[in-house]
């Protein structure tokens, strides 16, 4: 089993995705990046960022911090370790990396979700409106 840290690009955890899998996309620092690439892991570089996507169609571990069973999406920016294993090469591929489970060390409220009039008020400033 092999670990890392990352930030969520985008997560599909609680439903199979088109193609019958769960999956999450992570944006990785250049320690995290060079462990992939050095397991012949192919990095996907997006806007300057460098990404990989786990997945798995299996059931897998999604805790907390504290090893408590999570539930729903993680928002983008959510902090996250990654359990993995690796598969078989491909020579245009790479090397899969199967999702084994996710640990949210910090949790981001997927975008959309909440009350969207939820607003403290002491943060409205009003004294530039005309009229």
């Amino acid at each position: 089993m092999e670990y890392l840290n990352g930030e969520v690009v985008f997560s599909n955890l609680t439903e199979h995705d088109n193609y019958g899998k769960f999956s999450v996309v992570v944006a990785l620092d250049d320690e995290a990046t060079k462990k992939l690439e050095g397991e012949g892991v192919k990095v996907k570089d997006y806007e300057g960022k460098k990404q990989r996507a786990f997945k798995t169609k299996f059931e897998f571990q999604y805790v907390d911090a504290d090893k408590k069973k999570q539930e729903g999406e993680l928002g983008r920016g959510s902090k996250v370790t990654i359990a993995y294993k690796l598969g078989e090469p491909y020579e245009e591929y790479g090397v899969t990396t199967y999702l084994q489970g996710v640990k949210v060390v910090e949790r981001v409220k997927p975008a959309g979700q909440g009350d969207v009039f939820e607003v403290d008020e002491s943060e409205i400033d009003n004294s530039d409106i005309p009229f």
